[in-house]
């Protein structure tokens, strides 16, 4: 009977070491349970700070956004006006080169030699126009001018036509001059 009673106290000996193990597991898995809780837990409060972050971005995205979009207008006549004033420019320095060139040979030929006919062509930037003298004299005296070195400085390709005499005794002949070369002239001495 003695090694009946050992029998059920070995038992009751390895149920306990069972039972304290048991424990000792259940106190593991309870605390990786609550610690993978907690991680879940932070892992979704940073989830949900990044989500809420993402969208405070998105919607101060949208509103940059809106008010690009909203001075789109604003931009393009800016940019219309900007395109505009650049070409008015061209166009009076073109029609600057244009007067000076007049007033230049107005001044050279003097109240002898009248200026008439006057025709520009912007694509090319050549400048006809006519001169008209009631006398031969005075004619020959704005040819001797045009080859002098006052004329051919200023204007080096100075195109003379249609040299004729009128009915009424006037002489005619039309100037060719191009006003962009004087422009390529001035800048390459720069």
């Amino acid at each position: 009977m003695a090694s009946l009673i050992n029998f059920v106290s070995e038992r009751r000996k390895k149920l306990t070491r069972n039972q304290e193990q048991d424990t000792k597991l259940l106190k593991w898995a309870c605390i990786s349970l609550v610690i993978t809780c907690v991680l879940y837990g932070v892992s979704l409060g940073v989830s949900f700070y990044y989500q809420s972050a993402i969208k405070k971005v998105k919607a101060q995205e949208e509103l940059k956004r809106k008010a690009i979009v909203e001075k789109e207008p604003i931009e393009k006549s800016y940019s219309i006006f900007a395109h505009k004033l650049t070409v008015l420019t061209e166009l009076y320095e073109k029609r600057k080169d244009k007067q000076e060139a007049l007033a230049f040979f107005s001044n050279l030929f003097g109240s002898d030699v009248e200026i008439t006919g006057l025709n520009y062509t912007a694509d090319s930037d050549v400048l006809t126009f006519s001169l008209r003298s009631r006398s031969v004299f005075v004619m020959k005296d704005v040819f001797e001018l045009l080859t002098s070195s006052t004329v051919t400085d200023v204007y080096p390709n100075i195109s003379k036509t249609n040299l004729n005499r009128g009915i009424d005794g006037t002489y005619d002949m039309s100037l060719t001059i191009v006003l962009g070369e004087l422009e390529e002239k001035i800048s390459s001495k720069n």
